[in-house]
Protein backbone atom coordinates (compact mmCIF):
# COMPACT_ATOMS: atom_id res chain seq x y z
CA UNK A 1 0.00 0.00 0.00
CA UNK A 2 2.62 2.31 0.74
CA UNK A 3 4.25 2.27 -2.75
CA UNK A 4 1.07 2.83 -4.10
CA UNK A 5 -0.08 5.93 -2.36
CA UNK A 6 3.80 7.03 -2.93
CA UNK A 7 3.00 6.52 -6.84
CA UNK A 8 -0.02 8.58 -6.33
CA UNK A 9 1.43 10.99 -4.36
CA UNK A 10 3.67 12.03 -7.24
CA UNK A 11 0.47 12.06 -9.50
CA UNK A 12 -0.77 14.68 -6.86
CA UNK A 13 -3.56 12.09 -5.67
CA UNK A 14 -4.36 10.78 -2.33
CA UNK A 15 -5.88 7.75 -0.88
CA UNK A 16 -8.87 7.77 1.17
CA UNK A 17 -10.26 11.44 -0.11
CA UNK A 18 -13.79 11.57 0.23
CA UNK A 19 -15.65 13.40 -2.26
CA UNK A 20 -19.38 13.96 -3.40
CA UNK A 21 -19.82 15.28 -7.23
CA UNK A 22 -21.51 18.58 -7.41
CA UNK A 23 -22.04 18.64 -11.39
CA UNK A 24 -19.54 18.06 -14.07
CA UNK A 25 -18.42 21.88 -13.03
CA UNK A 26 -16.30 20.92 -9.71
CA UNK A 27 -16.86 18.93 -6.74
CA UNK A 28 -17.43 19.44 -3.01
CA UNK A 29 -14.58 18.52 -0.61
CA UNK A 30 -15.13 19.43 3.36
CA UNK A 31 -17.69 22.11 2.49
CA UNK A 32 -15.02 23.95 -0.22
CA UNK A 33 -15.93 23.79 -4.25
CA UNK A 34 -12.70 22.72 -5.82
CA UNK A 35 -12.58 22.80 -10.17
CA UNK A 36 -10.93 19.19 -11.64
CA UNK A 37 -8.43 19.66 -13.98
CA UNK A 38 -7.88 16.02 -14.20
CA UNK A 39 -11.04 13.20 -14.01
CA UNK A 40 -11.21 10.29 -12.68
CA UNK A 41 -14.63 8.56 -12.00
CA UNK A 42 -15.57 5.40 -10.79
CA UNK A 43 -18.73 4.21 -11.19
CA UNK A 44 -20.99 7.49 -13.15
CA UNK A 45 -18.99 7.40 -16.33
CA UNK A 46 -19.24 10.77 -18.62
CA UNK A 47 -19.23 10.17 -22.02
CA UNK A 48 -18.94 12.93 -24.89
CA UNK A 49 -20.29 16.47 -24.64
CA UNK A 50 -21.03 15.82 -20.84
CA UNK A 51 -24.11 13.52 -21.14
CA UNK A 52 -23.64 10.78 -18.27
CA UNK A 53 -24.26 7.42 -18.31
CA UNK A 54 -26.04 5.49 -15.42
CA UNK A 55 -24.35 2.26 -14.77
CA UNK A 56 -26.52 0.43 -12.78
CA UNK A 57 -25.17 -3.31 -13.22
CA UNK A 58 -28.56 -5.05 -14.76
CA UNK A 59 -28.82 -3.73 -18.67
CA UNK A 60 -25.40 -0.78 -18.48
CA UNK A 61 -21.96 -2.21 -17.66
CA UNK A 62 -18.30 -0.47 -17.41
CA UNK A 63 -15.32 -2.36 -18.67
CA UNK A 64 -14.80 -3.66 -15.18
CA UNK A 65 -18.90 -4.42 -14.29
CA UNK A 66 -19.50 -6.72 -17.60
CA UNK A 67 -17.25 -9.42 -16.23
CA UNK A 68 -19.49 -9.94 -13.63
CA UNK A 69 -23.02 -9.85 -15.69
CA UNK A 70 -26.06 -11.11 -13.67
CA UNK A 71 -27.24 -13.45 -16.69
CA UNK A 72 -25.77 -14.76 -20.15
CA UNK A 73 -27.09 -11.90 -22.73
CA UNK A 74 -28.48 -12.66 -26.10
CA UNK A 75 -27.64 -9.37 -27.34
CA UNK A 76 -24.85 -6.26 -26.58
CA UNK A 77 -23.86 -2.50 -27.83
CA UNK A 78 -21.13 -1.28 -27.46
CA UNK A 79 -20.24 2.43 -27.42
CA UNK A 80 -16.76 3.20 -28.29
CA UNK A 81 -14.80 1.11 -30.81
CA UNK A 82 -10.90 2.27 -29.06
CA UNK A 83 -8.88 -0.95 -28.32
CA UNK A 84 -11.25 -2.39 -25.31
CA UNK A 85 -14.50 -1.59 -26.99
CA UNK A 86 -13.17 -4.04 -30.20
CA UNK A 87 -11.96 -6.58 -27.59
CA UNK A 88 -15.54 -6.59 -25.50
CA UNK A 89 -16.83 -6.72 -28.85
CA UNK A 90 -15.40 -9.47 -30.40
CA UNK A 91 -15.20 -11.73 -27.39
CA UNK A 92 -19.09 -11.09 -26.72
CA UNK A 93 -19.51 -12.03 -30.58
CA UNK A 94 -17.61 -14.97 -30.12
CA UNK A 95 -19.53 -16.41 -27.28
CA UNK A 96 -22.22 -16.20 -29.37
CA UNK A 97 -23.96 -12.64 -28.72
CA UNK A 98 -25.67 -10.28 -31.17
CA UNK A 99 -23.13 -7.22 -31.03
CA UNK A 100 -23.39 -3.87 -32.37
CA UNK A 101 -20.40 -1.54 -32.06
CA UNK A 102 -20.98 2.03 -32.42
CA UNK A 103 -18.29 4.96 -32.65
CA UNK A 104 -17.51 8.51 -32.77
CA UNK A 105 -15.39 8.13 -35.34
CA UNK A 106 -15.52 7.04 -39.25
CA UNK A 107 -12.63 4.58 -39.47
CA UNK A 108 -11.85 1.76 -36.97
CA UNK A 109 -8.71 2.02 -34.56
CA UNK A 110 -7.50 5.13 -36.56
CA UNK A 111 -4.13 4.74 -35.06
CA UNK A 112 -3.33 1.27 -36.20
CA UNK A 113 -1.73 0.20 -39.71
CA UNK A 114 -4.72 0.90 -41.66
CA UNK A 115 -3.84 -2.90 -43.53
CA UNK A 116 -3.99 -4.07 -40.44
CA UNK A 117 -7.07 -2.56 -39.23
CA UNK A 118 -8.91 -3.74 -42.53
CA UNK A 119 -8.11 -7.03 -42.04
CA UNK A 120 -9.07 -6.79 -37.91
CA UNK A 121 -12.44 -5.25 -39.21
CA UNK A 122 -13.10 -7.93 -41.76
CA UNK A 123 -12.37 -10.66 -38.96
CA UNK A 124 -15.06 -8.68 -36.66
CA UNK A 125 -17.51 -8.85 -39.53
CA UNK A 126 -17.37 -12.55 -39.57
CA UNK A 127 -17.73 -12.54 -35.75
CA UNK A 128 -20.96 -11.10 -37.22
CA UNK A 129 -20.34 -7.50 -35.51
CA UNK A 130 -22.46 -4.66 -36.65
CA UNK A 131 -20.29 -1.37 -37.12
CA UNK A 132 -21.86 1.68 -37.25
CA UNK A 133 -19.17 4.53 -37.16
CA UNK A 134 -19.64 8.51 -37.15
CA UNK A 135 -22.55 8.36 -35.01
CA UNK A 136 -23.15 9.38 -31.21
CA UNK A 137 -25.40 8.46 -29.17
CA UNK A 138 -28.37 10.92 -28.13
CA UNK A 139 -29.81 8.87 -25.33
CA UNK A 140 -30.09 5.59 -23.57
CA UNK A 141 -33.12 4.37 -21.76
CA UNK A 142 -33.83 0.79 -19.76
CA UNK A 143 -36.16 -1.55 -20.69
CA UNK A 144 -38.28 -3.11 -18.45
CA UNK A 145 -39.00 -5.98 -19.57
CA UNK A 146 -38.25 -9.81 -18.57
CA UNK A 147 -34.87 -9.92 -18.95
CA UNK A 148 -34.48 -6.19 -18.99
CA UNK A 149 -32.78 -4.55 -22.16
CA UNK A 150 -31.60 -0.98 -23.12
CA UNK A 151 -32.49 1.19 -26.24
CA UNK A 152 -30.03 3.53 -27.27
CA UNK A 153 -30.85 6.18 -29.69
CA UNK A 154 -28.20 7.83 -31.47
CA UNK A 155 -27.48 11.66 -33.23
CA UNK A 156 -28.25 10.33 -36.48
CA UNK A 157 -31.49 8.26 -35.78
CA UNK A 158 -30.79 4.91 -35.40
CA UNK A 159 -32.43 3.15 -32.85
CA UNK A 160 -30.79 0.02 -31.15
CA UNK A 161 -31.85 -2.69 -28.40
CA UNK A 162 -30.04 -4.84 -26.94
CA UNK A 163 -29.98 -6.53 -23.72
CA UNK A 164 -27.03 -5.19 -22.25
CA UNK A 165 -24.75 -1.36 -23.02
CA UNK A 166 -21.53 -1.75 -22.44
Amino acid sequence: LGERQDRLGRLGLRLGVHVQVAGLGGLHRDGLRQHLHHHVVGRLGVVGDGCALDFDDDTVFDSTTVLRLPRMPRSMIVLGAGVIGVEYASIFAALGLSVTLVDTRDELLPFVDREIAAILRRELLTLGIVFISSDHYASVERIDATPPGVRVTTRNGNVLEADVLL
